[in-house]
């Protein structure tokens, strides 16, 4: 009887344990709610609509969620994109989820155009920051610098769910409270996300309540009722001022003068009302607007030309540009190879000296060099005029005849003519010397014939 009843009553354990799941494994997971609706321990964890978990604790904390600007919601999921802020936050540039305060006055917000604007722990609220963040809510002016707190107040839930199941759950996963009648008891539903798998004892992203989307209405609704309050005050004043007598009577007035006007004008009456009617000054103003066209048909002929001559420029400055910078090139190549120290040139030399004594010797050569030329010139001058004593000298008939006599006399003399060939030969320059290629060329003797 004893073994029976231990038999039954361990059949019994096994079956109330697989039906409540005791002995299946079970990890850790947690999400963090603005407000939990009523949720309370052992709420069912379901996924897409199955369950696969209980609430096994809540606890009221406060946290910080760091983040990556430049990845946070962007790109594409396992390619580095991150999600770390959930919905209705943003991540700031201090690298934590951030949400933004709840809207003042318009009057009480500096102006910006970009967050540099801004103070330390204020964003810019532009066209560009809503693209960038189409969750997060805002119902306050543009171009504003609006505070942020990166210091959240939230109701962390802890859910047991079956390990085998937790891979299902990824980081863009969402857990919202939800119920699964009007009147049932609250439920957390995960939905099914596209990235990395979350792991042990790992915050799942949450999605806001329906009390929270009721607040956010009813702050939206009440906006707009201030708008309307707005409107109406000030269709109210205009109706007011309508209804004064004064009103009334310069209202009248200006529609009776509109009438008197349209009527004086249409019956060519006055200096405008002639000028319309006369044909004269249609067909003047017809002439005028002919003009006109012309001038601007030439005007966008001149535009077109001006395009044309601008795009030559365009498409011949690329090579002359190119040309100047070789050039310029070419002297600096130059100019750094004159200030080598190692150039013992004349040019280098002229460049590098600094108290200019090549300069002044090169100036004295050149007044000396003109004064040889002058003094030669001036002799050659006087030769030729046959002044001094060279210049008698070489003007005499006489000389010259007596000088080709006796040239003639020692070409005749061969003895003579033998002592001169010897001493030409004895002083080494004769015909011999003449032959030899470190010697100068010197005249040849003529040969007698």
């Amino acid at each position: 009887m004893v073994a029976i009843v231990g038999l039954l009553l361990f059949g019994v354990l096994f079956i109330v344990g697989q039906a409540s799941d005791t002995f299946t494994p079970k990890t850790q997971v947690y999400a963090d709610f603005v407000v939990t609706s009523g949720l309370r321990q052992g709420s069912p964890i379901q996924l897409a609509g199955v369950k696969m978990g209980k609430v096994t604790g809540i606890d009221y904390v406060n946290v910080r969620y760091s983040c990556d600007p430049l990845t946070e919601d962007i790109g594409r999921y396992g390619a580095g994109r991150t999600d770390n802020c959930d919905k209705r936050l943003f991540c700031s540039p201090d690298g934590e989820c951030a949400a933004l305060e709840p809207t003042a006055s318009d009057f009480m917000y500096a102006r910006c155009v970009h967050d540099g604007d801004c103070a330390l722990g204020e964003i810019c609220i532009t066209t560009e920051f809503e693209r960038r963040e189409p969750r997060v809510i805002w119902m306050g002016p543009h171009g504003v610098c609006a505070r942020y707190n990166t210091l959240h107040h939230r109701v962390r839930v802890e859910m047991t769910i079956e390990s085998e199941q937790l891979p299902l759950i990824r980081r863009d996963s969402r857990a919202a409270i939800a119920s699964n009648s009007v009147l049932g008891d609250q439920r957390i539903n995960i939905t099914q996300g596209i990235g990395d798998a979350v792991g042990h004892r790992e915050r799942i992203l949450s999605e806001p309540s329906l009390a929270e989307d009721v607040v956010i209405w009813r702050m939206r609704l009440e906006r707009v009722l201030d708008h309307v309050d707005e409107a109406l005050l000030a269709i109210s004043g205009l109706v007011a001022e309508l209804s004064d007598r004064r009103t009334l009577v310069a209202l009248k007035g200006l529609v009776a003068n509109l009438e008197q006007i349209s009527l004086a004008l249409a019956e060519r009456r006055g200096l405008v009302g002639a000028l319309i009617g006369s044909p004269s000054y249609k067909r003047d103003f017809g002439v005028i607007l002919h003009a006109l066209g012309l001038s601007i048909t030439g005007v966008d002929r001149f535009v077109g030309q001006g395009n044309h001559i601008l795009a030559t420029t365009d498409r011949n400055l690329g090579p002359l540009l190119d040309d100047v910078r070789a050039t310029t090139h070419t002297l600096r190549a130059l100019l750094a190879g004159l200030r080598d120290p190692a150039n013992r040139s004349v040019v280098s030399q002229l460049i590098d000296d600094p108290d200019g004594n090549i300069v002044e010797n090169l100036e004295n050569i050149l007044a000396q060099t003109e004064q040889i030329t002058t003094a030669v010139s001036n002799m050659t001058t006087a030769i030729e005029g046959e002044k001094g004593t060279l210049g008698k000298l070489v003007g005499d008939p006489k000389l010259a005849n007596d000088l080709g006599r006796l040239l003639d006399n020692l070409q005749n003399n061969e003895l003579l003519m033998g002592v001169l060939l010897w001493g030409l030969e004895y002083y080494d320059v004769g015909i011999k010397a003449s032959r030899s290629p470190s010697r100068p060329p010197r005249r040849v003797r003529r040969r007698r014939r």
